[in-house]
């Protein structure tokens, strides 16, 4: 192996970090607002560079602890954003049967 490619090992696994992390700030910014299946459709890319990323040990290597705590970060704001969306969407679809109840009864008391 040449000095150049072993240059560029880093750079390689540094762009999967960047990659990822890209991936997560598109997921939050979907998941605010509501768009769960852009999310989903993000998550699996984001399922395959991770499993990229494990494959080399790359949150494990030196060099990468700033990128691992900012994935972490994202990490937990997308599931923080994604708790607050299905808590929203629970309480709307709480309020729509609870008017289907209240047509049904309007209805059968005519």
């Amino acid at each position: 192996m040449t000095n150049d490619n072993a240059k560029n090992i880093p750079d390689k696994n540094g762009d999967l970090l960047r990659d990822l992390q890209t991936l997560l700030e598109k997921q939050i910014r979907l998941a605010h607002k509501g768009d769960m299946t852009g999310v989903e459709s993000l998550g699996e890319q984001a399922g395959s560079l991770i499993e990229l990323i494990l494959k080399g040990d790359l949150l494990k290597q030196t060099g990468f602890e700033k990128q691992r705590e900012k994935l972490l970060k994202l990490y937990e704001q997308l599931s923080v954003t994604i708790s607050a969306k299905k808590s929203e969407t629970s309480g709307q679809l709480s309020r729509i049967r609870k008017g289907k109840k209240t047509v049904a009864a309007y209805r059968g008391n005519i």
